[in-house]
């Protein structure tokens, strides 16, 4: 019966290249349309976000896998170059969850205003 879930994303090597052949960091292939039962989940913080689509594609299984869920807190690596756009919109997608997006230095990043 989890109820807060701290997710801290190690780079799967020391510098940033593609995953060799069989890398474990991907297994199941078919991870990102299986379904997880997470329902007293109500508190998920995600350290070392670096916007990679299968970064995306786990926060958006958490959310959609987490029906109590109230709270997500998403810490961006020192080198986060991307947008936080989509990361706000996919976790706007769950009214009743409360996102937050912070830089390395802790300072919290603004949802864009549409």
């Amino acid at each position: 019966a989890t109820t807060r879930l701290v997710i801290d994303i190690a780079p799967c090597h020391s510098e940033k290249q593609p995953c060799p052949e069989n890398c474990p960091c991907d297994e199941p292939k078919n991870w990102r349309c299986q379904s997880i039962s997470l329902t007293r989940l109500e508190e998920a913080h995600i350290d070392g976000f670096s916007g990679e689509d299968h970064e995306h594609d786990f926060l958006e299984l958490i959310l959609r896998s987490s029906p109590m869920l109230n709270r997500v807190a998403v810490k961006l690596v020192p080198e986060f170059g991307g947008c936080t756009k989509k990361i706000y919109n996919a976790i706007l997608a769950y009214p009743a969850v409360k996102g937050y997006v912070y830089f390395s230095s802790a300072e919290l990043v603004l949802p864009p205003s549409d």
